[in-house]
């Protein structure tokens, strides 16, 4: 008899649990499903008619129980334990989250698992309207048409419930976060860093769709992702289907019970391709993208310094992509791009470089110039960096000229250091200071479109960082042009949007460290040695002056994370001065202990 036909089998424990924990955790299972007692379950086509408890129902999530805190039966329950289990023994970062919970029991059991192997800091997220499914909305996500679970009373369970449900195990805490509301609206705003298990159960296509968009780039390398009703729901099966196309996921997906499948997130992503120009005749030499999400105030002045140079149709093509705003921004685009823009909306919302990628799909220039809505290029620009790249006796992969840096708030500007004094191609030197951190930004460069068909398009597990990983890996397999002359402004009101999030996310400094990670995969040797260890000592002293930072401003939470941040990079930050610095604080009271085990001991970060 197979395991999944017998559910009192316990199920192989890993080597770092005891059988004791091993014990409870089966324990746990049969309180969730309530197989101990066997309550009665009403039928999935006919609710609010009972009928008694039926085993086999119940082990594979066929029913939908009247007490059991879980209707995903032992089936799903027992693998997404065993997954849990792997993450933990094999020390996959991140958290564990569930998007749609109905009464908790998957996350009970996820809360419980770390609870049984020792895991102090991993956090489990419960996701959730709290208030059943959203009414379809089939203008934007057709797959979803006549779809009912809306109407559904028994699939709206509130939060209160929920958090009962958890104090019952004695498992309420604060390493339980609830996210109340549409996955739209939570998701992508939530405090996570890193993900080892994402376990979706929203039905529809608008809720898996929303969950993987927001969450699955958080997914570390080696985590799994769970899709409960892929077996048995059309719109959440297309849904996947069509984000792991769009992704060129090709990570193998895995049954469970005929309903649930799961797939483990391959080491290293894919670099997304680029097919070549759909036009073979005639092509315009510049294709101009701005990509655009919901803000109106700079891009008149953007889209202002692109035309008053513009040397027609015939030579460039401009395209402002939406990244799917929540207002239809066709009518400021028509108005301010004089009838030479083209709008294009995505269906849903992307994130910067995949939406960005979608548009570098829908190009037909031989060189691409990226703008965001808020920056701007100085009058000539076009036309000196088309002369420069056509006279060069090379071949040029990438353009791109000195640039300022416009602070909004102060009204000052500032420019990098010089790449060279006159026009002409880098040399070694150059990649050396690509990889120590990045020097450019995306308005100064130009992108050769044959450059991104052979070295490919920007990663998308990037979400901070992805232009500086891609300036890096093109410049280790093509020539990059520079001219001297400051012809492109870059204005850090983009990045101001961006600070409370990614205060709170960390996005940018885990980006830092995998993209690292990837220098030292991707760099020649003699590069990697001389960089890399330099850039991960010089950013693990910012991480800890930022640690001091955010004591004085009364975040200790946040300085704690620097300080992690700092230990994943750099194991011998202890003998940083900013860490002498920052134990000496009087206000790092609380702090100084950890900080200092942390540190004399070198393990590095906690898991998650």
């Amino acid at each position: 008899m197979s395991r999944a036909e017998n559910p009192l089998e316990m199920i192989a424990t890993p080597r770092s649990a005891s059988r004791s924990a091993a014990l409870y955790l089966d324990l746990i299972e049969r309180c969730l499903t309530n197989t101990i007692y066997g309550d009665g379950y009403t039928g999935v086509g006919s609710p609010g008619v009972e009928r008694p408890f039926e085993p086999s129902l119940r082990e594979f999530g066929r029913d939908w129980p009247r007490q059991a805190h879980t209707m995903i039966g032992r089936a799903r329950l027992r693998n997404l334990r065993e997954l849990v289990e792997t993450a933990i023994s094999e020390g996959v970062p991140g958290d564990l989250i569930e998007t749609g919970v109905w009464r908790g029991g998957a996350c009970i059991l996820m809360r419980a698992a770390l609870e049984a192997f020792g895991d102090l800091e991993r956090r489990v997220f419960v996701a959730d309207s709290f208030a059943g499914l959203p009414p379809p909305d089939v203008e934007t996500y057709p797959a979803d048409l006549g779809d009912k679970h809306h109407t559904i009373e028994e699939l709206a369970v509130s939060l209160d419930e929920v958090k009962a449900n958890f104090a019952k195990y004695g498992l309420l805490d604060d390493r339980v976060v609830f996210l109340k509301g549409w996955f739209k609206d939570t998701l992508r705003a939530a405090p996570i860093e890193r993900l080892a298990v994402l376990r979706l159960d929203g039905d529809m296509y608008e809720s898996t769709t929303d969950a993987l968009t927001a969450l699955y780039d958080k997914v570390s390398p080696g985590g799994f992702v769970i899709i409960d009703d892929y077996g048995c729901i059309e719109a959440c099966r297309r849904a996947v289907h069509d984000f792991r196309d769009a992704r060129g996921i090709a990570d193998k997906i895995v049954d469970i019970d005929g309903w649930g499948v799961y797939w483990r997130k391959s080491a290293e992503a894919a670099v997304p391709k680029l097919a070549p120009a759909r036009n073979s005749g005639a092509r315009p030499f510049w294709s101009v993208i701005v990509p655009l999400y919901e803000r109106r105030t700079y891009l008149k002045q953007c889209l202002d310094s692109v035309l008053e140079q513009d040397p027609g149709p015939g030579e460039m093509e401009i395209l402002v992509v939406d990244d799917a705003s929540p207002s239809d921004l066709s009518g400021l685009v028509g108005e301010t791009g004089r009838g030479r823009v083209r709008y294009l909306r995505n269906a849903s919302r992307l994130g910067l470089y995949p939406s960005t990628n979608a548009a570098i799909e829908a190009t037909n220039g031989r060189f691409i110039h990226i703008l965001h809505d808020d920056d701007w290029v100085a009058k000539g620009f076009y036309r000196k960096m088309r002369e420069a790249i056509e006279t060069c006796r090379d071949d040029v992969g990438v353009a791109f000229c000195q640039y300022e840096v416009f602070y909004e708030r102060s009204r000052q500007t500032w420019s990098p250091s010089p790449f060279r004094a006159s026009a002409g191609l880098m040399d070694r030197n150059f990649l050396i200071r690509l990889a120590t951190e990045c020097p450019l930004n995306l308005p100064a460069v130009a992108f050769g479109r044959e450059t991104f068909e052979r070295v490919g398009l920007f990663r998308t597990d990037l979400p901070m960082m992805a232009d500086w990983e891609w300036y890096v890996r093109s410049a280790t397999q093509c020539s990059w042009l520079h001219l001297p002359e400051p012809l492109a402004t870059w204005r850090t009101e983009h990045a101001h949007q961006l600070t409370e999030h990614l205060l709170e996310s960390f996005a940018a400094q885990l980006d830092f460290r995998r993209t690292l990670e990837i220098f030292e995969r991707t760099l020649p040797r003699d590069v990697a040695a001389a960089v890399l260890p330099a850039a991960r000592t010089r950013r693990a002293g910012r991480y800890l002056a930022g640690a001091a930072e955010c004591l004085r401003n009364s975040r200790a939470d946040l300085a704690k994370r620097n300080v992690w941040e700092a230990f994943a990079l750099e194991e011998a930050a202890a003998g940083l001065p900013e860490f002498a610095e920052l134990v000496r604080r009087p206000d790092c009271g609380w702090l100084r202990a950890e900080i200092r085990t942390a540190g004399l001991a070198m393990s590095g970060p906690p898991a998650g």
